[in-house]
């Protein structure tokens, strides 16, 4: 970012085609960890929302 541009959107996207993903490991055991929710990012409505599930089961 160089000074004096003003204001910069930061809000990037990654987007990935079906044909660039690829598995390190078996079909049902991996060979690298992923992290919680197998490395699929919850929007912050759904993360919420699975949260207040979890809550009401619990109790």
């Amino acid at each position: 970012m160089v000074r004096g541009e003003g204001r910069v959107n930061l809000d990037f996207v990654h987007l990935n085609r079906l044909n660039n993903v690829f598995i390190i490991g078996k079909v049902t055991k991996p060979y690298v960890s992923l992290p919680r929710g197998k490395g699929v990012k919850l929007s912050i409505a759904e993360e919420r929302d699975k949260r207040l599930a979890a809550k009401a089961a619990s109790s």
